[in-house]
């Protein structure tokens, strides 16, 4: 049951980048949540080709991601 709440509030949110689905790197926003891989994480530094996403759940977790690698696991809601 607790899974199935985490996806009917998903349903009434509007996706802007699903999974599998190209987005620029460009267009994201510093500050701005995001799914990578299903684990909630805020976009602190961005550029053309890299972005780094720092976790939302775990302290001074920070990866980096390239537009392949984002555009194939990452989401965005609104």
């Amino acid at each position: 049951m607790k899974n199935l709440k985490k996806f009917e509030t998903h349903l009434s949110e509007k996706i802007i980048k699903g999974f599998d689905q190209n987005f620029p790197l460009d267009e994201l926003l510093i500050g701005q949540d995001v799914l990578y891989r299903g684990i909630p994480f805020e976009v602190a530094e961005k550029s053309k080709y890299i972005a780094v996403l720092k976790s939302k759940e775990t302290p001074y977790r920070e990866i980096k991601v390239n537009q392949n690698m984002f555009n194939k696991n990452g989401y965005i809601n609104k």
